[in-house]
């Protein structure tokens, strides 16, 4: 994980992490500067998403 933020931070880029479920997560992602994350622990899936993914 600290090579690709590596590799963001070498070229200008953010470093989104995602797949964070739950605040522990989320406070050890911060605590090693991630700042950018996403993941269930944000937010479900709206249904209307689900459905258009199924077409």
């Amino acid at each position: 994980m600290k090579e690709w933020d590596n590799l963001a931070k070498k070229n200008n880029l953010a470093f989104v992490f995602e797949g964070v479920e739950n605040v522990d997560t989320q406070i050890l992602l911060q605590k090693m500067g991630i700042i950018y994350q996403q993941g269930w622990f944000f937010g479900k899936p709206r249904e209307d998403m689900i459905e258009a993914q199924k077409c």
